[in-house]
């Protein structure tokens, strides 16, 4: 930063407001970092352009201080040192740990400083869903036959078709979040919108399972990148806010998927009392791309108050995407909303892997 710059002016009312607000509900500090990555810079590139320029200088040289995620996770963890010298002084008590969330490159940003810094109590990664780097991208051009026009960027600098091999490799292990999963043990809240076009529909399914800890998840249906109203993704991170900060117990999303004669069986478990609604979400689609599609709810079976149960039937042609949402009280008597994974089905079995 020189003399001020540079300095996007991207300060928005709305997000000043819904984070005061999940501030004020939870009785909590809250904080807003902004211009992360610090942009626009080298020659006015921005957001993924500028990214990719930064790995793609340190293709050539092998220069560590290039990659610009560095620098992006350099900031979150000075920000929260900013904050505990500021509480420190101004407050009755010094902030000692920390709930960290951001979207898209700030959702990246997230998981990176969640791996890197103890000081970090839980993380609420939205948008993101590529961990895994190397499978998730060469899945998308397995299930839509390229790779999504939202990633030109680094498919135009070879970023991506270097994911296999052995330079490609090394740059994966310094950005990739999947590579520091044994230090992601903490809570997560895992925020990601049905018709984003940046991911395949189910891309969570190649590392949700890998990734150690208490990891919770929560679709924004028939949105995308922007999690459209964002009502449904700021309700849920305010009560996951809430518990962490509370030392609450997060409500269990334990499920179970089978097929029999052509019928998916998928049963939900969580604790008893704690469930007070839950909807089914579905979307057809000719092909595995389902960016497009209309996704629609229906009422699966509620068995007692702790047990959905959702019976579907493979489709007679092309394929379908599904996951159940479950509703709870938050700690300050909201309605939120977790979900389980993604699954998708061709006409006649579960695509699992």
């Amino acid at each position: 930063v020189k003399d001020g710059k540079p300095n996007t002016h991207e300060f928005t009312d709305d997000l000043i407001s819904a984070i005061g607000n999940i501030a004020i509900i939870n009785k909590a500090i809250a904080a807003i970092i902004w211009q992360v990555p610090n942009q626009p810079l080298y020659n006015d590139l921005s957001e993924d352009a500028l990214i990719t320029y930064t790995l793609d200088n340190y293709k050539r040289d092998n220069d560590f201080t290039w990659p610009l995620l560095f620098p992006m996770t350099k900031s979150a963890v000075r920000a929260m040192d900013v904050i505990q010298e500021f509480s420190g002084k101004e407050t009755e008590q010094k902030v000692k740990s920390f709930i960290l969330s951001g979207a898209s490159k700030r959702g990246w940003t997230t998981w990176l400083a969640g791996a890197s810094d103890k000081r970090v109590k839980a993380i609420c990664p939205m948008v993101i869903d590529v961990l895994n780097m190397p499978v998730n991208i060469s899945y998308q051009k397995e299930v839509w036959g390229d790779y999504s026009i939202e990633i030109e960027d680094y498919v135009k600098l070879g970023i991506v078709q270097d994911l296999g091999s052995s330079e490609g490799n090394d740059l994966v292990k310094m950005i990739d979040p999947y590579s520091y999963r044994k230090t992601l043990t903490m809570p997560k809240m895992i925020f990601m919108a049905t018709n984003d076009p940046y991911w395949p529909v189910d891309a969570v399914k190649n590392y949700i399972d890998s990734i150690p800890g208490d990891n919770h998840i929560c679709y924004t249906p028939n949105a995308g990148h922007n999690l459209g109203t964002k009502v449904k993704a700021l309700t849920t991170l305010s009560a996951f806010f809430g518990i962490t900060t509370t030392n609450g117990n997060y409500p269990d999303c334990n499920y179970e998927i089978a097929e029999s004669d052509g019928i998916i069986t998928i049963k939900v478990q969580s604790e008893p009392n704690l469930i007070t609604d839950a909807d089914l979400w579905i979307a057809d689609s000719d092909d595995l791309d389902f960016r497009d599609e209309e996704w629609s709810e229906a009422d699966p079976q509620m068995i007692g108050n702790s047990e959905t149960t959702a019976c579907i039937r493979f489709p007679e042609s092309g394929y379908l995407a599904f996951y159940i949402d479950l509703k709870h009280k938050s700690p300050s008597g909201f309605e939120y909303t977790q979900s389980t994974r993604m699954f998708v089905a061709d006409t006649t079995r579960l695509r699992l892997k």
